[in-house]
C-alpha cells in the first residue's frame, strides 16, 4: 500500500474510523480472500468490537469507493472480499477444499477484442473462474 489507510480513506472522502482502518490494513496484508465473518473475527481479536452489520456496512462503502473488490464465487454461498491492488487476475476454485488462488494473468483482452469487433459490442469487464481440483485434492495422484 503506498498510500496508509487513512489516506486512502480521506482521498475517497470517507470518514476515517479506526474500523475502517482495521478493515483496510486486516485485507491489504492477506494472500487470501476473507468473508465478513471473517473480518469480523480479525477485529475482534484486535480489540474492536464492532457488530457485524457494522462490518457490512463498511465493507459496502469500501466497496463502493473502489478500495476494495468484492467477490462472488459459484461455489461460496457468501461474499468475499479482497483489497483493490488495481491488478487484473482472475481464480482458479478447487471443488473439493474450496482452495482459491488467483490467476495473475488474463488470456481474455485478446478474445474481447475480436468479439467487440464481430458483434459490435463494446465489453466493459468480465469474471473468470476456472473450476477443478487441486494437488492436494487430485485423486488421481494419490
Amino acid at each position: 500500500m503506498k498510500k496508509t489507510a487513512k489516506e486512502l480513506l480521506q482521498s475517497v472522502s470517507l470518514k476515517v474510523t479506526p474500523a475502517r482502518v482495521a478493515l483496510l490494513e486486516t485485507l491489504h496484508m492477506s494472500k487470501y480472500l476473507l468473508s465478513a465473518q471473517d473480518l469480523y473475527e480479525s477485529l475482534k481479536k484486535q480489540g474492536y468490537h464492532h457488530n457485524l452489520s457494522t462490518v457490512y456496512r463498511s465493507l459496502e462503502s469500501l466497496s463502493e469507493k473502489k478500495l476494495i473488490n468484492e467477490v462472488s464465487l459459484k461455489i461460496e454461498e457468501k461474499k468475499l472480499y479482497e483489497f483493490n491492488h488495481h491488478s487484473h487476475h482472475h481464480f482458479f476454485v478447487c471443488e473439493h477444499c474450496h482452495k482459491i488462488e488467483p490467476i495473475n494473468t488474463c488470456f481474455i483482452h485478446s478474445i474481447e477484442e475480436a468479439l467487440e469487433e464481430k458483434h459490435n459490442f463494446k465489453i466493459k469487464h468480465h469474471n473468470l473462474e476456472l473450476y477443478g481440483v487441486c494437488d492436494d485434492c487430485d485423486e488421481d495422484k494419490q
